[in-house]
């Protein structure tokens, strides 16, 4: 039997990191490895000893302490461990000084794979002062057969202030014949100007459901998106709906691309389904090259970072 001890103790509290290695006549080893900040009885640990490594009891206090103190601390860990694996990442975006304008995007698609049971979720929230101006162009989501997805995006739009921003999802890999037919995806946006709910919509589609491939649905495409500008007017989104007609009618021809208008007071909100999503993401575009101007103020630059 081999003892090993390290004891060393700070000004304000002490704290004690025990190694041990034991063998048995059945060559059974035990290691444990732990570091304790908040002693423990004795007794207790000696108990602990005794109902599972069969290690002796006589062992120096310190070590006991030790051994106690980890085991009291293994439960909690665990628990720690999976409520982080349910836990949902963020990002919190406020805007609040104004006239500022911040223009934001991502350098990649967002991927999300084949679950092993959890949910992956993130949550997104964009709060805009009076006066500040956001677009909000982030490249497509793409959910591939048996994710579970949960996502969310909160916009708060104090009054007088103005938006710009986009959702893109891409279903399965249809390059390679593969499906959505496994998985589900959580979908949820809200919008409120002046703390009024203008907006509120939420999509649960599951893999190979009847939603994804009747005609009231998805009609059996693979991507679609939304684009939301605020505020826009109605006779200027008109005019430019009856400039792009030709150009929205080929790409329908092309790949099966449908764009559409509707409006919650100055909200205006472009939804596309399409076979492709190259195409959808340039109809879209084509969308936001047209508002920037009417909405942000700023003519239209295209983001260096989409050509990469």
């Amino acid at each position: 039997e081999e003892i090993t001890t390290a004891v060393t103790e700070p000004a304000t509290e002490a704290a004690t990191t025990s190694t041990i290695d034991a063998s048995s006549s059945t060559s059974t080893e035990a290691a444990i490895t732990s570091t304790s900040t908040e002693p423990s009885s004795t007794e207790a640990a000696a108990e602990l000893l005794s109902s599972t490594t069969q290690l002796p009891t006589s062992l120096p206090s310190t070590i006991l302490t030790s051994l106690a103190t980890a085991a009291a601390s293994t439960e909690a860990s665990t628990e720690a461990t999976l409520a982080s694996t349910s836990a949902q990442p963020s990002t919190e975006v406020t805007v609040a000084e104004t006239e500022a304008s911040t223009p934001t995007t991502t350098p990649a698609a967002t991927k999300f794979y084949r679950s092993n049971g959890f949910d992956a979720g993130f949550e997104q929230q964009l709060r805009l002062a009076a006066g500040a101006r956001c677009e909000w162009l982030p490249l497509e989501n793409l959910v591939f057969d048996g994710a579970r997805v949960r996502s969310r995006l909160r916009v708060e739009l104090a009054a007088g202030a103005r938006f710009l921003g986009q959702e893109v999802w891409g279903l399965g890999r249809p390059a390679r014949g593969e499906r959505f037919e496994c998985g589900q995806l959580a979908q949820r946006f809200q919008l409120t100007v002046a703390g009024r709910p203008l907006l509120t919509e939420q999509l649960v589609l599951d893999g190979g459901d009847v939603l994804a491939r009747s005609p009231w649905g998805l009609n059996g495409q693979d991507a679609f998106g939304a684009l939301y500008a605020y505020p826009v007017d109605r006779e200027f989104a008109t005019a430019q709906a009856r400039r792009d007609g030709a150009a929205q009618a080929w790409g329908a021809r092309s790949c099966g691309t449908r764009i559409a208008q509707s409006w919650v007071d100055e909200l205006l909100i472009v939804r596309g389904t399409s076979t492709s999503l190259e195409a959808l993401r340039r109809c879209l575009e084509r969308e936001w090259v047209a508002l920037r101007p009417h909405v942000i103020g700023l003519s239209a630059m295209r983001p260096r970072i989409w050509n990469t």
